[in-house]
């Protein structure tokens, strides 16, 4: 009815309202409110209020880093999005995205890394190079919470191949794979390398934000730390 669908939304807003005060035992109190509801309409609907719910609750308990929690409720998101979405739609192997990203965190190299060969089915539908690099820096992210970072070093140089197929050294996506193949390398104790990648950000960060922004001083002392090993 009209009046449940507005009682639903007013209890994912106080919910979002709550998480992002850092008030996350309140939060969960209204989303499952809001649960509630979703999960009492017809199950032979498609329902977007049950997806809606499960997101939210799967990222309040990433947030609150209640993993166990997070993934039983990333699962559920995924298995409404796979009666939302066609195998084809992009939104379908997003749901993919936090899971691989709470193994990560949960250390749980095999589960996470077969979240995301799942992930890289939908390669072959992507052509925009910004999309399909973040296949790669999503990996490369994993990888490095695993402390995989020759397996990280090589999905964020792949990312930035893509990207270099149609967007210039200035960009502001390449400029942020410079910083993060500038930690990588430095990790790998490639120390010259490093300071290659930062200083390739900031001068990137110089093009895009001026020399006065915090953007920019921010980006010369990563600099100034690479060059210092």
């Amino acid at each position: 009815s009209t009046d449940s669908q507005v009682q639903f939304e007013y209890y994912c807003q106080k919910g979002i309202e709550a998480q992002n005060q850092g008030k996350y035992n309140l939060a969960e109190q209204w989303f499952l409110k809001s649960k509630y509801i979703a999960d009492n309409q017809d199950k032979s609907i498609v329902s977007a209020n049950r997806y809606l719910v499960y997101v939210n609750l799967r990222d309040l308990y990433i947030a609150s880093k209640q993993y166990d929690n997070a993934l039983l409720y990333a699962q559920m998101t995924l298995d409404e999005s796979k009666r939302l979405h066609k195998t084809s739609d992009k939104s379908f192997y997003l749901s993919y995205i936090p899971i691989a990203n709470i193994y990560a965190k949960k250390g749980d190299r095999e589960s996470c890394l077969r979240s995301l060969d799942s992930l890289f089915i939908f390669e072959q539908y992507i052509s925009e190079p910004r999309e399909l690099s973040q296949l790669y820096m999503l990996r490369g992210g994993c990888n490095y919470d695993l402390e995989d970072y020759q397996s990280a070093l090589a999905d964020y140089k792949k990312a930035d191949e893509i990207l270099a197929s149609k967007y210039p050294v200035s960009d502001g996506e390449r400029a942020r794979l410079y910083a993060l193949l500038g930690g990588v390398e430095h990790r790998l104790n490639h120390y010259d390398e490093s300071e290659s990648c930062y200083k390739l950000y900031t001068d990137a960060i110089k093009n895009i934000y001026g020399e006065q922004s915090l953007n920019y001083i921010n980006s010369q002392i990563y600099l100034a730390n690479a060059q210092g090993f």
